[in-house]
């Protein structure tokens, strides 16, 4: 009885339950997953972090290169439009039209006063052109009133019929050459016609003419120059005159001489016209807005040394060479600055009675 009843009262361990592989894995692998993952997860966040940052910098960088590269063209552009316009607006102020060079340099698209000489110019412009100088009467500007030029005075002079009235009346390629060098170093101007009188229609139909104002620097002189018969007439050939003008590829107007033997070349020499034109390109201060000269032409023995009045005398086909010669010849003359004038058909004296 004692052994039993001692047994009953001593304590009864209870037998442990075998863990399952779920309990075994949560218990005893799921922390280190668990860890693991957030370790690779911040590793992760960091890396993401680092790579963005870089891109990050890595934008910001080839923008501001780009800015960079931006701001450099563009002031490369603005320095190369500045010259531009100091250029062109020097031609026009060259030739005494201040407006036109001072609306050059209103244009440019940069700012003015990150380029002083510019604004240098703008106001030297304005300054020359408050002083100046108004000329409105047309009897004080000069007139030179000159001939075809003689090419080869040998050929001309010993002419028995006209060799007098050609040394009399003309004068040679070197010296009208001396005459502008003359003209230039005393402060003569060359103007149109136009910009000395101006020419209006009244109530009844009728065109008036008065006096334009003009304007030139101080020191700086109008001057006027026409050129007569410039027809190469026909009593003039093999006399050591050009035998005719022409236009060239570039669309100068040349001309044409003729040797002893009737060989043609073209020379930009031997007459007033070419002779002017590159005076005037070397010195344009020379001339106000491009003016050249008149060019006067009778129209008995045709114009410019081609018989356009005279056409029975040739085929169809020469005489409309010949017209379109003249016309080319014409608008060359004018775009280049020339005036045509009208000198009368036969060169006769009129009266007005």
């Amino acid at each position: 009885m004692d052994e039993q009843g001692n047994n009953a009262d001593r304590p009864v361990t209870p037998r442990r339950r075998k863990r399952t592989k779920t309990q075994v894995f949560k218990e005893t692998y799921l922390p280190a997953i668990i860890a693991g993952c957030a370790v690779i997860l911040c590793i992760v966040f960091v890396i993401t972090s680092l790579v963005r940052s870089a891109a990050e910098k890595k934008a910001q960088e080839e923008a501001y290169n780009a800015s960079v590269a931006a701001a450099q063209a563009q002031k490369e552009a603005w320095d190369k439009e500045a010259l531009q316009l100091l250029e062109v607006s020097q031609q026009f102020a060259d030739q005494y039209e201040y407006d036109k060079a001072i609306t050059v340099i209103d244009t440019f698209t940069g700012n003015l006063a990150d380029y002083p000489e510019l604004l240098q110019k703008r106001s030297d412009y304005v300054q020359t052109k408050s002083q100046l100088v108004l000329w409105d009467d047309p009897s004080k500007v000069v007139n030179l009133s000159f001939q075809l030029l003689i090419a080869d005075p040998g050929r001309a002079y010993k002419n028995h019929a006209y060799g007098s009235s050609y040394n009399r009346n003309f004068v040679t390629i070197e010296e009208f050459s001396k005459i502008l060098e003359q003209l230039y170093a005393n402060g003569y101007v060359l103007v149109s016609m136009d910009d000395v009188v101006k020419a209006e229609v009244n109530e009844d139909g009728q065109t008036v003419l008065s006096a334009n104002s003009l304007y030139l620097p101080a020191g700086k002189k109008p001057l006027i120059i026409s050129v007569d018969d410039v027809n190469y007439y026909d009593y003039m050939k093999g006399d050591g005159f050009a035998d005719r003008l022409d236009v060239d590829e570039n669309g100068r107007v040349v001309t044409i001489m003729k040797d002893k033997k009737g060989n043609e070349t073209v020379t930009y020499d031997g007459d007033v016209f070419p002779i002017l034109d590159s005076f005037v390109a070397e010195h344009p201060e020379f001339s106000y807005k491009g003016a050249k000269g008149i060019v006067a032409l009778t129209g008995y023995q045709g114009a410019f040394g081609y018989r356009i009045t005279d056409l029975e005398l040739f085929t169809e086909a020469q005489g409309k060479q010949m017209l379109a010669k003249v016309q080319e010849i014409a608008q060359a003359l004018r775009a280049s600055g020339w005036q045509i004038a009208n000198h009368s058909y036969t060169h006769n004296q009129y009266w007005n009675n």
